[in-house]
This record gives structure tokens, sequence and C-alpha cells, in this order.
């Protein structure tokens, strides 16, 4: 029984299974870190010009699904779990065309979150906490040469 207890907290690390035991019998744990992140903004084309209809995914948050998209005035918010880390890379997709005023390029955005709220001291899970940001996102055609910068 040691031998296979000895085996299992070798291998499991090495095959991404994370554990957390007590050397008594007590309960174990399985999981990874995690924490909650909520991210706002605005997208624009290069006028200024709100753009709704623009899908937004996140690109390393161990999710493919759509995380929101942009309503008639531009803004959206998103809300997701995720690995617990200070960026966050968005992508931002035009899927209807020039339905909403332009046919827009991909793009993707790296946000900057902070901690807005802290696990408990007494909480022996993996939650890490929440974090928050906000960007403004800026879209060109994908017909125009002009560069963005913001």
């Amino acid at each position: 029984m040691k031998f296979l207890k000895t085996m299992c907290g070798f291998l499991f690390p090495l095959l991404g299974i994370a554990s957390s035991c007590d050397s008594i019998g007590g309960a174990c744990e399985y999981g990874v870190p995690n924490a909650d992140f909520e991210i706002k903004g605005k997208v624009t084309d290069i006028d200024d010009n709100p753009v709704k209809g623009i899908k937004i995914t996140g690109t390393d948050i161990h999710t493919t699904d759509v995380l929101g998209e942009t309503g008639n005035d531009g803004t959206f918010e998103v809300s997701f779990n995720g690995f617990p880390s200070r960026k966050v890379k968005l992508q931002f997709t035009d899927d209807d065309g020039i339905e909403n005023g332009g046919d827009f390029g991909v793009r993707t955005v790296e946000v900057d979150v902070v901690q807005v709220v802290e696990p408990s001291k007494d909480d022996s899970s993996w939650y890490e906490g929440k974090f928050s940001g906000s960007v403004d996102v800026k879209l060109k055609s994908s017909d125009s040469d002009t560069e963005i910068n913001g």
C-alpha cells in the first residue's frame, strides 16, 4: 500500500493531476488553482464608432466557448473561471460581416487584471479569488491599411 501511495504521489503530478491529502487519512482534494474573472470594455472602429455583435472568446482560459458579445453601444462584460493570472488574452471576432458597420478583422488583446477579492484565509480549496479588468478595443476593417495603436 505504501508503494502505491508513493507511486501515485510521483505519477499524478507528472500527469497533471494535483492532489492535497493529509497524512492521517483525512479528506483529499483534487484539482487545479482557479479564479473568477470579470472583464468589461468597449469595442469601436478606427473612427470611434461603437461596433455591435463582436464575439469575444478567451485564447488561454481552457475553453473555446464564446464568452460574450458586444451590445448595440459596443460595450461588453464577460465573466469566466480560469487559471489564476495577472493577464488574460481575449479574442474579438466579427462573425456577421458588414451587418455591424464593417467587415472587421480578428484582434487578440492582452488584458491586465487585478485581484479584487482574495480567498478566505481558512479556505483550503484551490480557489484563488476574483480578478477584474477593463479594456477598450479598436477594430479596423479587413480591407483597411490603417495601423491600430490601442
